[in-house]
């Protein structure tokens, strides 16, 4: 049988068409997947079932019209009409597959059958053997790109491997979660002293501040520090303290005119100073604190703050993706977030540039985790003999259903990841290995780069090296 071509198995990041309305479950009863199909029959097949992203296998949305559709895909009706009655073939699949399914992984089997239908015309439904032709191709296709990886250079080897920043996650079967840091402290005991007189100040003058009607922005960034010391001692994340001091060192300078200080208590700036003297010292014990401070600095942020929007839209749809992936716990979704309203409430432009650093090493960890996870997995799929795929059966796709939910969540942030990496050089390694990997997201990243270059007027700073480009390929 025909071999799928090499990155095939990826798709991008999810455009999210809206539902206007749901059949019930009983449209799948009475119109049944057909999972042997060909191509047109399965196409005609999701746009009559409305398979969108936010639905599932058991109910679809709203009916696709060719109109629709061709607007979803970016062709005409007519185009749309054509691929409907099999004159023609889309040129590029990865369009439908955003479409249909995002990067939803309950659609995982339904999109292995639409690519295996576009790329192979099946046989008669032979049922079990031909399940197993399917997997069998399926596999032999990842042995193919599981050889690119030795191929890797060391520097995207190590652009996988978590990094000094807030939060580190580790996958663990089915979940991305938060890695459990044991806390380091150069002096334990001064640590733990200097934890509960800080946790004390900081109430104190969050109650100050609440029976004194001062400016409510004062009190957000108090409260978002005592968020950050619930739980004890032994829950303290030292990135997030040293974030959110950075929070009330900003707030300190604002209320420093004259009129800011009348919307304060009298005594309000002494309680500040002596809780911030305290947060520093604490702060101070944790050696990691200067390793993310020195990450942070690397970024180089500062030097491309015209790019801070287009980031953090990025940002957002590397969160989003994970959310829809259905495989990072709510911890680690909140980690991906936890800087995003003080970041919204920064008035000052230089501390929104360091919060956006701060949470960028946190993102590039989620997608290091992401990316180390979907190369072990696949090298012990390339590895698996065939008999042990044989063995899975009728289970379906079997070890390919295990991994596919990351390759879904892959691609989905391949595009994102390199749109920073046009802006921050730091992200480069990072976005090479992602595209590598997923054979795709490079149109997504020239789109952006554009944009960027706009900003900085140095394609040659900005832009992934061809070389780069050409192994993405």
């Amino acid at each position: 049988m025909a071999v799928l071509a090499r990155g095939a198995i990826w798709i991008p990041r999810a455009i999210l068409p809206t539902q206007t309305s749901k059949p019930s479950v009983r449209a799948l009863e009475a119109n049944p997947y057909p999972s042997d199909a060909n191509f047109v029959t399965l196409l005609n097949w999701h746009l009559a079932f409305g398979t969108r992203p936010r639905g599932g296998t058991d109910h679809g949305g709203a009916r696709w019209t060719n109109v629709e559709f061709a607007r979803a895909c970016d062709v005409s009706a007519r185009t749309v009409h054509s691929w409907r009655k099999g004159e023609s073939r889309p040129h590029n699949l990865r369009t439908l597959e955003r479409a249909l399914f995002g990067s939803n992984s309950d659609f995982a089997r339904w999109y292995l059958d639409l690519r295996h239908a576009y790329h192979v015309v099946p046989s008669p439904p032979a049922a079990q053997s031909n399940d197993i032709d399917r997997i069998r191709k399926l596999v032999e296709e990842i042995k193919e790109k599981i050889e690119e990886v030795p191929r890797n250079t060391e520097e995207e080897g190590n652009a996988a491997e978590q990094r000094p920043a807030a939060f580190q996650f580790s996958i663990q079967g089915p979940t991305i979660d938060l890695l459990a840091e044991p806390l380091e402290a150069q002096d334990p005991d001064f640590a733990r002293d200097t934890y509960k007189e800080l946790l004390a100040k900081a109430r104190d003058l969050r109650e100050r501040l609440r029976k004194t009607n001062s400016a409510d922005r004062a009190g957000k960034s108090i409260d978002r520090l005592l968020a950050a010391l619930t739980g004890g001692f032994d829950a303290l994340r030292p990135g997030v303290l040293l974030s959110r001091l950075r929070s009330i060192e900003a707030d300190r300078k604002a209320f420093g005119t004259v009129e800011a200080r009348n919307e304060l208590f009298a005594d309000a700036f002494a309680m500040i100073d002596d809780m911030l003297e305290t947060a520093r010292d604490l702060v101070s014990v944790f050696p990691i604190v200067r390793r993310i401070e020195a990450e942070r600095l690397a970024l180089d942020l500062d030097r491309n703050a015209e790019a801070l929007p287009l980031i953090r839209q990025q940002i957002a749809m590397i969160a989003e993706a994970a959310e829809t992936s259905g495989r990072a716990s709510r911890a680690a979704l909140e980690a991906l977030s936890q800087n995003d309203l003080a970041i919204e409430e920064a008035t000052d432009p230089l501390l929104r540039t360091s919060l956006v650093a701060d949470t960028l090493l946190v993102v590039r960890n989620f997608a290091g985790a992401v990316a180390k996870k979907v190369t072990v997995e696949l090298a012990e799929l390339g590895n698996r003999t065939w008999q042990s795929v044989k063995d899975q059966l009728p289970e379906g796709v079997g070890l390919v259903a295990r991994v596919a939910p990351f390759m879904f969540l892959t691609s989905a942030i391949a595009g994102p990841a390199g749109t920073i990496a046009l802006a921050l050089a730091a992200f480069k390694p990072l976005a090479a290995l992602l595209n590598r990997m997923n054979g795709s997201g490079l149109q997504k990243t020239s789109n952006a780069q554009g944009q960027i270059r706009g900003n900085y007027g140095s394609p040659a700073q900005d832009k992934i090296s061809h070389n780069d480009q050409k192994g993405a390929r």
